[in-house]
Parts: C-alpha cells; structure tokens; sequence
C-alpha cells in the first residue's frame, strides 16, 4: 500500500469516495512503481528501528512492492511484510531472491500476526491511508515490549524552482506554496504509543524525463485525475525541458518519526 511522494498527510480533507479510489490505485501498475519510486536508505530504516545493534524480526506494513523491505532484509531482518494489494505483493514475492521474508496479504487494521510477535515495525509512505486508532492498537498489539514503530514519508523539496513547476503542471499549486510537501509533516497520536521523535533527511532520485512521466502516472491523484492524460503530457515536456544530460534530480525531504510501543 506504499504510496508517492506527492501524497500529503495533512491538508484538505477529500470524500470518502475519493479516498478509497486514490487508495486502491496503485495495484494496475505496481511493476513501473517498484521501478520509478525512490529507494529507503538504510540509514533512514535502521534510525527508524532504533538503531538496532542485532538482527530483529520487523514488521513492514503496507508494504507495496518491497522497495522498504528489501533494504530491511539486506540489513539482516527477518521480515514479514503486510500488504493488502495483491497486485504490489506479487512484485514483492517476484524481487525477494534468497531475502529472509514473509510476504502476508493483509490490512493495518486486521493485522494477521501474532501477539507479541516482532520486534519493530515501520510503515513507509502509508499511514496516511490507515485508519490510526484501529492500526496503532493493532501494531500496539503484534510489537513485543520496547519494540519500536517507525513512519516515513519521502515528500517532493519544493525549495528548487523545478520542483515547484512540476507541482503545477500536476494541478497542485497549492502543495508548493503551503510548504505541505516540505516537512510540515504533523504525525497525529497513534494509540499505544507515546510521543514519537521526528528527524528530517534528504533524498536525491535520478531519473530519466520518461521515467518521471512514469512516476507521476502513478501518483494516486493522478491516477483518478479527469485531466490525466494532458497532465502526463505536461510533465514530459517539462522533464525534456529540465533534463540535463538526458536525466533529472529530483530532490525529497523525508520526514521520519519514531515512537516505542507502551506498556
């Protein structure tokens, strides 16, 4: 269920209609999202642990196609990675190779783990598709005592000129200008845990102009878009206009937030 960079998680509220469309979007073209969506550093994954000194068992939940997984695992984890898209766990299950993973079918909210049966979990570009009082009870319930819940979300810098173009050329003139894409992230209470720590990285992405015109197809806004074709048709002449070299840098700020399970 991982999502883009271009998904806030505060901002105007949108119908519930609209919300489950963008939400079960990303399945169709879950092949070109594991390809043109920004990696997680394992930095940023290993801080988002607890800075673990040993090989835990993690939960990753909402996982997509694996893009978090896949680094958690080349960390030394044994991980169970949780995604209710059967279309993003295939491409996870197609990438895996030898990695120490269990890939589950399955919700936040109804998570099919055991009590008390991981060490950590994260969640990365996801949240803000979970209903949090039912999936903070739920990672509450399979985190044994200490464990750490880790959240993350890649967001579009919007400091840099291009950035800002690319928001409008999107139809979201307003993410650049209220500064929602650039780390005003406000993580809300999570039940069954405490405070959470937040800390703020960046995130460079290369990528050729098709392959953002790729990206941005994607994007769940996009996605369900009435004017979707001419928006993509925008965004490649911008790419080929803002190319240097044949390839582009897409800048990120990643905001991360940690907080132990209670109790």
């Amino acid at each position: 269920m991982s999502s883009t960079a271009e998904e806030p998680v505060t901002g105007p509220l949108i119908s519930q209609e609209t919300h489950e469309a963008r939400r079960t979007s990303f399945g169709a073209g879950a092949a070109d999202y594991d390809r043109v969506r920004p990696e997680w550093p394992a930095a940023t994954l290993t801080w988002l642990l607890g800075d673990p000194t040993r090989a835990l068992d993690v939960l990753d939940l909402g996982a997509g196609t694996g893009k978090g997984t896949r680094t958690l695992a080349d960390l030394g984890h044994r991980v169970t990675a949780v995604e209710p898209s059967e279309g993003m766990l295939a491409v996870l299950r197609d990438g895996l190779g030898e990695r120490d993973v269990r890939p589950v079918l399955g919700d936040a909210e109804n998570l099919p783990l055991d009590d008390d049966s991981v060490d950590g979990a994260v969640c990365l570009q996801a949240w803000h598709w979970v209903d949090a009082e039912r999936g903070g009870l739920q990672v509450a319930r399979v985190l044994r005592p200490g464990g750490w819940f880790g959240l993350a979300w890649h967001q579009l810098d919007t400091s840099q000129d291009w950035t800002r173009e690319l928001y409008a050329a999107c139809r979201r003139p307003e993410a650049a200008s209220t500064g929602e894409s650039s780390g005003s992230l406000i993580l809300t209470g999570v039940p069954g845990f405490g405070g959470f720590e937040h800390r703020q990285t960046t995130y460079d992405m290369v990528l050729s102009p098709d392959d953002l015109v790729t990206q941005v197809a994607s994007w769940s806004h996009i996605a369900i878009h009435p004017e979707r074709e001419q928006i993509l048709a925008d965004v490649r002449v911008l790419g080929e206009r803002r190319a240097d070299g044949g390839l582009l840098t897409l800048p990120h700020v990643t905001d991360c937030f940690r907080g132990q399970v209670e109790g």
